[in-house]
């Protein structure tokens, strides 16, 4: 699996989204792989996405190896928590 640290997820340890934002794609059966343009959306045993695929360096190959992965886990409040890339 892909290396790499920052990016567009700077250095912090995980960037949230609001429920606000919350989008479909990361929702399903447990198993499914939903794909979306570049992106790649393992749903986890319980309905949720508990990682993503990038199938681009988005343009900053310096930082992102192309294809890449970013674990979700989920906060206390069921907000996604996209973690650095691994």
């Amino acid at each position: 699996m892909g290396g790499g640290t920052g990016g567009s997820f700077g250095n912090t340890r995980g960037r949230k989204k609001s429920k606000s934002q919350k989008d479909s794609h990361l929702y399903g059966k447990p198993g499914q792989i939903k794909r979306s343009g570049y992106k790649e959306t393992l749903i986890g045993s319980d309905g949720r996405a508990v990682r993503e695929k990038h199938n681009t360096d988005h343009g900053n190959p310096k930082y992102h190896d192309n294809p890449h992965y970013h674990d979700i886990k989920w906060d206390e409040n069921g907000n996604p928590i996209f973690m650095r890339e691994r």
